[in-house]
This record gives C-alpha cells, sequence and structure tokens, in this order.
C-alpha cells in the first residue's frame, strides 16, 4: 500500500519544471500519520498513510520522479521493511531506506512554497451544480480518467474493478471533490471544473 500511495500520489505533480514546487510531492509526518499531496494546479490528490508507529513531525517537498521509483522498488520488493528518517544537517531532506540489504535513497528538498491545500479544499455547500437549468461545465477527460485511476489504485491496487468514491462539492466554480478510505489509506482529490 505505501509504495502504491508513493508511485500514485507522485503521477498528480506538475510535469512543468517552471512551476517549482508543483513538481514535487509535499511530505507532512505528524505522529503516526504521513501525508502525501500533489497537485498541477488543475487536479490535486493528497494520501495520509497510517504508518503504525511514531513518524515524528517534519515536512518537506520531495521529487515526484524520484518519489515514483522508490514506490515502483516497494511494488516489487513485497513485505521489505521500510524506513524514512530525516537529515540533520540537511534540514527537509530525507532518506527512505528498503530492504534488509536496504537500497537508499537520499532527497533534498525542493525549495519554495508549497500550496496551501486547506484552502483549496475549503467547501461551499450554497454554490452546488447546477446552478440553473442552463449551466455547462466542462472536464478534461484525460485529467478526470487519470485522477480517478491514481484513487483506485491507491485504495485497491491494479486489478480493483470497483472502489467506493465519494463525490463532494460538484460545483461551477469550485473544485469538485472525491474521497475514499481504506483501512491504511484515506486519499481526497479535486479537479477544477472547466467553464465553457
Amino acid at each position: 500500500m505505501f509504495g502504491r500511495v508513493l508511485v500514485n500520489v507522485a503521477t498528480i505533480a506538475s510535469t512543468d519544471p517552471g512551476r517549482g514546487a508543483i513538481t514535487g510531492v509535499h511530505v507532512r509526518a505528524t505522529g503516526d500519520s504521513i501525508m502525501f499531496t500533489a497537485t498541477d494546479s488543475y487536479r490535486a490528490i493528497r494520501a495520509t498513510y497510517d504508518a503504525g508507529m511514531d513518524c515524528g513531525t517534519w515536512e518537506t517537498v520531495l521529487d515526484a520522479k524520484q518519489l515514483a521509483a522508490v514506490g515502483a522498488h516497494i511494488g516489487k520488493a513485497k513485505g521489505a521493511p521500510i524506513s524514512l528518517w530525516g537529515v540533520v544537517e540537511r534540514p527537509g531532506a530525507v532518506v527512505v531506506s528498503v530492504g534488509a540489504n536496504p537500497v537508499l535513497w537520499d532527497f533534498d528538498p525542493i525549495p519554495g512554497t508549497y500550496p496551501d491545500m486547506e484552502r483549496i479544499y475549503a467547501r461551499r455547500d450554497d454554490e452546488r451544480w447546477p446552478a440553473a437549468d442552463v449551466e455547462s461545465v466542462g472536464v478534461n477527460p484525460d485529467l478526470l480518467t487519470g485522477l480517478l485511476t491514481a484513487m483506485r489504485k491507491i485504495a485497491g491496487g491494479k486489478r480493483s474493478d470497483v472502489v467506493r468514491v465519494n463525490v463532494h462539492n460538484v460545483s461551477a466554480w469550485y473544485p469538485w471533490r472525491f474521497t475514499l478510505a481504506t483501512d491504511h489509506v484515506t486519499v481526497e482529490s479535486l479537479l477544477m471544473p472547466m467553464r465553457g
């Protein structure tokens, strides 16, 4: 599950090198949970993983491609022990170790300020769609498919045919919000509507 979280959250990060921090994945540890957030400014995903142990309190932004590579390695090394720790000499840097004969990844943080996801996720129950009989909202099908595919893969892996996703905040003006929860991870995502 942890590998699926890393790989599929990373797919939503921006691939535009000019976008700074959003080309990475924001990672925040608090107590026994680790939250991974990625956005490309049209959609966003946030997966909160229950690590089952105290992870401390820290946050950083890490390269999405490297995280996806770590996730793929974890997927191949099923059941291997995984550890994450910070590098004291380089604040924000994180080391990931996988396996008994550990393969190590050493990440330097990506500088910049990550978007305030709490503000983006704010619900607006007074602005439901459709606002009128003639309301029209466009959706980019590739972005929507990619977002829901990432959620499905986090929740149930490649072979899951049905995943129960809750849809909230379907609005012509505010982000569409989707949520799902499993035993070890909670996933929230959003998609910006495209008016036209």
